[in-house]
């Protein structure tokens, strides 16, 4: 089974979102579907607004992590403008991968603001009859 590591409660991303110096860039874990299927595992993760060209997906010996970050600035040419907008975003999404899933053939498609993510899974194993061994 596919399973999301889960990082900071609730109250912790509350606490530290209020306590935040201004400068500070806020962290975030967007929402995710897991599905297993016979032959595949599939997660769909909600990520509104994000470019296709700021994700990262990534493997590692047992992991999948799932990662962006941008920076966007509004401004007006306008001498006498009176707001700037700043808006930064970053998330970090990490899934353990089960045995039975095969990092071979992966592929990942965002679109309409969600990034589907496609894991095959390993070919069963036939496993033998046990063998009675001799003891000499």
């Amino acid at each position: 089974m596919l399973v999301p590591v889960i990082y900071p409660t609730f109250d912790q991303v509350v606490r530290k979102f209020f306590e935040a110096d201004s400068r500070e860039e806020y962290v975030s874990s967007p929402s995710s579907n897991v599905v297993e299927k016979d032959d595949a595992f599939e997660i769909a993760i909600a990520l509104p607004g994000v470019k296709k060209e700021d994700i990262q997906v990534q493997t590692t010996k047992d992991r999948l992590r799932v990662y962006s970050k941008s920076k966007e600035e509004t401004k007006e040419d306008n001498p006498n403008w009176a707001c700037c907008e700043f808006n930064y975003q970053q998330f970090s999404r990490e899934f353990t991968l089960p045995k039975t899933a095969s990092k071979e053939g992966l592929t990942a498609k965002h679109e309409n603001g969600v990034l589907t993510i496609h894991i095959p899974k390993l070919p069963e194993t036939v496993e033998e009859e046990p063998k009675q061994i001799a003891i000499g």
